[in-house]
């Protein structure tokens, strides 16, 4: 295929104070050791869209779709720029490290980045090998989507729950009557 007369787009600089919908997730392709054959490139490719579909089949959260977040692959670490460029709250940052010493395994550390100041909101580290990633993929996929969601869930309800000054929105208000519900005793 062969594309022309696109347009090059300038990108300004992040604009950290730019207003994104609350639990709007992007979840970036796995960086990769260069190194790594073609065949194990797609696996890892194919876990972070599994990562994405399950996470959207959820409902409970806004997630950028494939094309978008595999288009803009290179700008996986910089939480400020996605911000910018595809409106998301957090961001689900992968990297696959290849274990020394080893054939064929590998560790998967993901970090969840909140985009309005880069913070870390969570970290995971999977150990996995080339037959696990094979086998297993899909446990993989639905461990990741757990921790993702919790993470997020967690993240917005200490902000509403921070946020006492103000009235909440219907977003705000969701998440401190999740948290007052999780915590309900007999007196109330």
């Amino acid at each position: 295929y062969m594309l022309s007369g696109l347009d090059v787009v300038a990108l300004t600089e992040p604009d950290p104070t730019s207003r994104v919908a609350p639990g709007t997730i992007a979840v970036m392709p796995f960086a990769l050791p260069e190194a790594m054959d073609t065949q194990t490139r797609i696996l890892f490719d194919g876990l972070a869209h599994d990562v994405i579909s399950r996470l959207a089949r959820l409902r409970a959260y806004w997630v950028t779709g494939r094309g978008s977040v595999f288009a803009l692959r290179s700008f996986a670490g910089d939480a400020l720029r996605l911000r910018q460029l595809l409106r998301v709250a957090y961001v689900a940052a992968g990297r696959v490290i290849v274990q020394p010493g080893t054939s064929g395994a590998y560790r998967l550390v993901i970090d969840l980045l909140r985009t309005e100041d880069g913070s870390l909101e969570w970290v995971e580290d999977i150990p996995v090998t080339v037959a696990e990633m094979n086998g297993a993929s899909a446990v993989i996929a639905d461990r990741l989507v757990l921790a993702i969601s919790l993470a997020v869930s967690e993240a917005e309800k200490g902000r509403a729950l921070a946020d006492t000054g103000t009235t909440p929105d219907a977003w705000g208000a969701f998440h401190r009557g999740l948290d007052r519900a999780l915590r309900f005793t007999p007196d109330d």
